[in-house]
């Protein structure tokens, strides 16, 4: 089974996740803000709220998620297996 879109899709998944992560904006409309007006983030309202609910769900910590889905997409691309999380760190 050929795995390469699955792999290219973690990795624009973890690309935009940490682009919205970085021009996040407490003042953008999203989930737990009622702000009026367009959102300054890159990525629009989508990475609004993408960020504005990872950033809700596990705080700053949600940024070491990111390089966990680079690597298994990179890992993936390579067609090795995904291997544990530990070891890919």
């Amino acid at each position: 089974m050929d795995y390469s879109h699955v792999a290219i899709l973690l990795l624009l998944l973890s690309l935009g996740a940490a682009v919205a992560l970085a021009t996040h904006r407490s003042t953008d409309p999203s989930l737990s803000t009622a702000a009026a007006g367009p959102p300054e983030n890159w990525l629009g309202p989508a990475g609004a709220y993408v960020s504005d609910a990872l950033l809700l769900a596990f705080g700053l910590g949600s940024i070491f998620f990111l390089p966990v889905i680079a690597i298994a997409g990179f890992r993936m691309m390579r067609l090795l297996p995904a291997g544990r999380v530990k070891r890919s760190l």
